[in-house]
């Protein structure tokens, strides 16, 4: 017996079913798409703190006020108030936890493009990779994954892959054509959907992310014509991108799709997606859906689970909590004897970031 919840069209299973699928599997090639909450633990904000960002911005730029008031508002206090003048002021806005609020207030917070590369810049240029992203790395040295896309703007896979010796091939929308080369047979080929935050081509607005590179839609629908798609940390919130992956998912050709979610909430676009997988209709194809929680514990559980049997292997993922604990501690050693550490944070790694930088 099992907990399995069978949909008439995809499954939902746990994280430890998902672990026993992909045991054998570990010899197959996946794909990997990530979005943006595989870098919630390097301190990378999700998509829902961008729109509150964005949105106290637009309304406390209008009706002025303490700066400190717009740092401090609590979205428990404010968010009604700011989300009912919005609503007044700005034609078109719309309402609280659409799909849409991501593109349409990063629309309408800065008037160029160049204005929301800077944001993001500053936004993104203290952040390093977290233990999550330094173990795929691992699995990608172990043949699990050779290629890689990617929502996010933060470009810390590749940074987290340089660091670990791996050879990227970088693809984005600025030189799309790329993802048409051959690869090294250890190389890693990592494209950016959406753009890189260091350069200026970066995807936001509605009329952006509701188009997609053909190159890109190309090269989805060749490489899962018979490779594994693994999901992780991504909502389905582009609707270019859900199109394209059902395009290339529907088609014939083998291979399951993985999509692995936070939690048991299932958003409606990613259950419209694996519905439409797992209709029957592709009998080579299976869809699932996992209550997978975050990336990190994922991407450990997966590196321990299913290479249990390479002692050498594991001692290498001992070594990478060895070395991030030396790091952790040597950092709050050093921001403790200038007086800059508060004891009651040893566990808060955005502030063990933040004073490595300033010690």
């Amino acid at each position: 017996m099992t907990n399995e919840i069978f949909d008439p069209k995809y499954k939902k299973i746990d994280r430890a079913q998902f672990l026993r699928e992909l045991e054998v599997r570990k010899t197959h090639e996946f794909v990997l798409l990530l979005g943006a909450g595989t870098s919630v633990e390097s301190g990378v904000p999700m998509a829902e703190d961008l729109i509150w960002t964005w949105k106290k911005s637009i309304y406390f730029s209008a009706v002025g006020g303490d700066p400190k008031t717009r740092d401090a508002a609590e979205k428990s206090e404010y968010e009604e108030k700011i989300q009912n003048w919005i609503i007044d002021k700005l034609l078109g806005a719309p309402i609280l936890g659409d799909p849409a609020e991501y593109s349409f207030y990063a629309d309408s917070i800065y008037q160029s493009p160049e204005s929301m590369r800077l944001f993001f810049e500053d936004l993104l240029k203290d952040k390093t990779p977290s233990i999550g992203y330094i173990k795929l790395c691992r699995l990608i040295g172990k043949g699990l994954f050779r290629l890689v896309f990617t929502t996010n703007f933060d470009a810390l896979l590749k940074k987290a892959s340089e660091n670990e010796s791996i050879h990227v091939k970088e693809v984005n929308i600025d030189n799309s054509k790329l993802i048409h080369r051959p690869t090294g047979r250890f190389d890693l080929t990592y494209v950016e959907l959406h753009g890189d935050y260091k350069y200026e081509s970066l995807k936001n607005t509605v009329k952006e992310l509701d188009s997609q590179s053909e190159d890109f839609n190309y090269a989805l629908e060749r490489h899962l014509y018979n490779k594994h798609l693994m999901v992780i940390g991504y909502s389905g919130r582009d609707k270019s991108l859900m199109e394209s992956l059902e395009k290339a998912l529907t088609s014939i050709g083998g291979g399951n799709i993985y999509w692995c979610g936070y939690d048991k909430n299932i958003p409606n676009q990613v259950d419209k997606l694996l519905s439409n997988i797992g209709d029957g209709t592709n009998k080579n194809r299976e869809a699932y859906y996992i209550d997978a929680g975050n990336f990190e514990n994922l991407i450990t559980e997966i590196s321990q689970f299913c290479f249990e049997d390479d002692p050498s292997f594991q001692e290498s993922l001992n070594q990478i909590k060895k070395n991030r604990f030396e790091w952790k501690e040597n950092v709050i050693a050093k921001a403790s004897l200038v007086g800059q550490w508060d004891a009651n944070n040893k566990n808060d790694e955005a502030l063990i970031r933040k004073y490595s930088d300033e010690v």
